[in-house]
């Protein structure tokens, strides 16, 4: 037998699998906090995010929205904050979402400078982030990691997800034009108290 043809025949063989070869379908984290950057045509801003889907938790830390592009809040800390980087937040937002609760937590000009108000939401956790019919697109590199890339169609928008190949974790989320980018994430247990309350903080119920 020819060798050019078995030599043809493998090359074939090879490119045909890495046409229809994709990696694992992709699992949003259930438990994770992470430093999300939101970036659309109107609007940038970056945020804390915690969620705990097991017990029905979220919270968002806010750095409010800046006047210009680039970063307003350099403050060093040592507290455990998923935007480990800008410090404290201006404002906090509590997502209880067994009890239908949210508390929103912002500065206040008289001691002890911070007022939280109550508020009902619906008892439903939101929904996760991956849409069904996940298609595979490529796996690629840039300056920050190597990633996969996927899609899916949600009737007449696109979102593209990309992960991490590495760790499986998200890296970037676009819903049409609008990014959502993973600065960074953790995958993991929290603890209870990163959903409650600061010490010394009381609520008031919010007027409707």
């Amino acid at each position: 037998m020819d060798i050019r043809w078995i030599s043809c025949v493998l090359i074939l063989h090879v490119c045909t699998a890495s046409d229809y070869w994709s990696p694992n379908v992709p699992e949003w984290p259930e438990v994770y906090k992470a430093c999300v950057r939101f970036e659309s045509t109107r609007e940038f801003l970056t945020t804390g995010w915690y969620v705990d889907s097991h017990n029905g938790w979220m919270r968002l830390d806010s750095y409010g929205v800046p006047s210009e592009s680039n970063t307003t809040y350099l403050l060093d800390t040592d507290d455990d904050y998923a935007c480990d980087k800008l410090g404290e937040p201006l404002y906090m937002y509590l997502y209880h979402y067994s009890q239908g609760l949210q508390l929103n937590i912002f500065p206040a000009p008289d001691p002890p400078y911070v007022k939280c108000t109550a508020m009902k939401i619906p008892k439903i956790f939101p929904p996760n982030p991956l849409l069904p019919g996940l298609q595979f697109v490529r796996q690629a590199r840039d300056n920050v990691t190597t990633f996969d890339h996927w899609k899916a169609e949600y009737f007449l928008f696109t979102l593209d997800y990309f992960f991490h190949t590495e760790s499986g974790l998200p890296y970037k989320m676009y819903v049409e034009t609008e990014l959502f980018e993973f600065l960074s994430i953790e995958s993991g247990p929290l603890d209870e108290s990163v959903f409650m309350l600061p010490q010394g903080v009381k609520c008031t119920w919010a007027e409707t």
